[in-house]
């Protein structure tokens, strides 16, 4: 019975885990279709940085969009949007 606890606990934590790791693909995909287009990353970027009361430089969220899609289709992926080149995150918390 001890053991039937810890393994749904685990379950549970890994389930939130999962959850938590992959909610800025979610919120970037506004329509769930699995890409994210320039238009979706564009817009939720400017959402983001005015409600920090930081300005949006479009100019800068397109490069850093055409860098992150990998695959050249116009579209990012959930892979080419969780494998961030290493610079950017960088960046990013340095912004904040």
């Amino acid at each position: 019975m001890k053991t039937m606890i810890y393994l749904l606990a685990f379950a549970m934590f890994a389930s939130v885990a999962t959850a938590q790791e992959w909610s800025f693909f979610d919120a970037l995909d506004k329509n769930d279709d699995g890409k994210v287009t320039e238009s979706e990353w564009l817009a939720r970027n400017k959402k983001t940085a005015n409600k920090k009361g930081k300005p949006f430089d479009p100019v800068m969220m397109k490069a850093l969009f055409q860098g992150r899609d990998t695959n050249g289709d116009g579209t990012l992926s959930r892979e080419e949007v969780e494998n961030a080149p290493a610079k950017d995150k960088k960046k990013k918390k340095k912004q904040n």
